[in-house]
């Protein structure tokens, strides 16, 4: 941005709760032992405020981008080694940001309950390891009692955009699963298996329950989290409103602008809170802006082009931009 002259710019983090949550409201970051979502050993990176919260990614441990094409199957992944990660910190902290999407579960948090000592027994009084959608039909009886006793005095903020139930033609299984892995025979099973869930569980159930797999329905109920947009917290950290009081134009953008934009995505709850003039710079464009921002483009030139040289397309554009408005 150095080419342009005589405009000061002011860069903000935009995040939504998924990826670079953690670098926008973090400035310290260390690792634990965790697992990956089919139980596979994998390092953790987690962050920590200046206000001393922990903050932990789902998609760094159970995101999607950990597992090869072959290995995608919601009926075997496991959020896990996502409740794995928080047991390890829970003596570090008193509060804990927990972000969710990007994940390659639909358990609806049963593996994370399990990394947390929730105890999951067959009709036999056995003890079942692993837990997954899979093998639900074992499961006879929930003891969650050893969950409640970790999280005493222990306060979770769960950032999460998603407006999508548990069950049903908008619920989790329906409409992410198919995204995750899941066959049209798999996404009934986990239909099945939802509804199960919720039947041993009977806690109120919200239309947002179904982020990530349906864990926000778990960690709502379990926890006592309290859901809040990831995208308006990620601004708030960083006093958005305040600081963008005087600036005359907004320059926003994502890889992909399409239909679900304008649903509670960073760049809508963004262009949301500002007042002034609204552009957005996106990798591709593929639905109205209109109503949204005041002009839109697209810097693609080819898609290896787009990912080789996506900082000078921004730039250009950014310029050409600035250059028009002075005209």
């Amino acid at each position: 941005m150095n080419q342009v002259k005589d405009v000061e710019f002011i860069q903000i983090k935009l995040a939504d709760g998924g990826e670079n949550t953690l670098e926008a409201l973090c400035t310290k970051f260390t690792e634990c032992d965790t697992f990956d979502p089919l139980f596979r050993p994998l390092k953790h990176i987690y962050g920590i405020t200046d206000q001393n919260q922990i903050v932990i990614e789902m998609s760094r441990s159970v995101g999607l981008q950990l597992l090869a094409k072959s290995e995608r199957n919601p009926l075997y992944t496991s959020s896990f080694g996502f409740g794995y990660a928080l047991n390890q910190l829970l003596d570090k902290s008193n509060e804990f940001i927990l972000t969710v999407g990007g994940s390659s579960t639909n358990d609806l948090g049963l593996g994370f309950l399990q990394a947390l000592g929730a105890r999951f027994l067959t009709a036999e009084n056995k003890l079942i390891q692993n837990i997954t959608p899979s093998v639900y039909k074992q499961v006879s009886s929930i003891d969650l009692s050893p969950v409640y006793s970790k999280i005493q005095n222990k306060t979770f903020k769960v950032l999460s955009d998603v407006q999508n139930p548990v069950l049903g033609p908008t619920g989790c299984a329906r409409i992410f699963s198919p995204q995750k892995g899941a066959t049209p025979q798999i996404v009934d099973f986990l239909e099945q298996f939802g509804s199960f869930v919720l039947n041993q569980f009977k806690f109120p159930e919200l239309s947002s329950d179904g982020a990530a797999g349906g864990i926000v329905y778990v960690l709502r109920n379990v926890l006592g989290a309290e859901v809040i947009s990831g995208a308006e917290f990620v601004l708030s950290a960083q006093n958005f409103v305040q600081i963008t009081k005087q600036a005359n134009l907004l320059l926003t953008g994502e890889g992909k602008f399409d239909e679900q934009t304008g649903f509670g995505k960073a760049v809508q709850v963004v262009c949301k809170q500002f007042r002034g003039k609204k552009v957005g710079i996106f990798g591709q464009i593929e639905g109205k802006w209109e109503g949204l921002l005041d002009a839109a483009f697209s810097c693609q030139r080819g898609l290896s082009a787009a990912v080789k040289n996506s900082a000078a397309n921004v730039a250009e554009v950014t310029k050409g931009v600035i250059n028009l408005m002075r005209k």
